[in-house]
């Protein structure tokens, strides 16, 4: 009751309104709704792990896979860790060191004409191998070409049957080390074919480290 002894009574408001009544409203039915599903109904934030199975543990040298952990606080980041040692390290510290190194490297054309030299020297250096390997099998298949010709030349001209099988049978080992060396031939070609199409150009990659800050940061959260 008040001083005067009346019971205390509602009374409309007088004074104007700061949000009329439909957002009140609204607003209401929000937070309700809020409360009920404990949060704001907003998408978790996620976190693109780009270098995922590249970089390796400087204490064990073991492969790295992105990871989210929540903190003693309740705070979730985002960290590498190593599959072997399990060592973690936080993604935006790894991240921001790897494009500082890739933005220096965009910037002084004279250190990036070093490392692709070297990188296509270290290339090339199987290349003189597979080269006397190619002329060696293509020297060996010329000597198995040349002998099947002479057996065929003495198959034509044989009567006896007994000596057509065994030259028949000559000519079939003949055969097939033909294909042996045609397959050989083929996959030191292939390797040598790798090699010139994995040679660096310094030029294609300066253009694309340009590109690489701006696409990077778009897959940061």
């Amino acid at each position: 009751m008040g001083e005067s002894g009346e019971e205390p009574r509602l009374v409309d408001a007088v004074w104007p309104a700061i949000v009329n009544e439909e957002k009140f409203q609204a607003v209401q039915r929000l937070m309700a709704d809020k409360g009920q599903t404990h949060g704001s109904g907003a998408s978790s934030i996620q976190h693109v792990y780009s270098l995922s199975r590249l970089v390796h543990c400087k204490r064990c040298g073991g492969k790295m896979d992105g990871e989210s952990a929540t903190g003693r606080l309740g705070s979730k980041y985002f960290c590498y860790r190593c599959g072997e040692c399990l060592m973690r390290v936080a993604a935006h510290e790894v991240e921001d060191a790897i494009m500082d190194r890739l933005q220096l490297l965009a910037e002084d054309p004279e250190l990036l004409d070093r490392l692709t030299a070297e990188t296509n020297r270290k290339l090339q250096l199987d290349r003189p191998r597979m080269e006397r390997e190619i002329a060696g099998l293509e020297k060996d298949l010329k000597e198995v070409k040349a002998m099947a010709d002479i057996l065929l030349d003495e198959l034509i001209s044989m009567d006896q049957q007994a000596g057509r099988s065994l030259v028949k049978n000559k000519l079939n080992d003949l055969g097939q080390q033909q294909m042996d060396l045609d397959h050989g031939l083929e996959e030191v070609q292939q390797e040598l074919d790798r090699l010139d199409r994995e040679t660096v150009d310094s030029e294609l990659v300066q253009a694309a480290l340009g590109q690489v800050k701006e696409l990077f940061g778009a897959l940061k959260p």
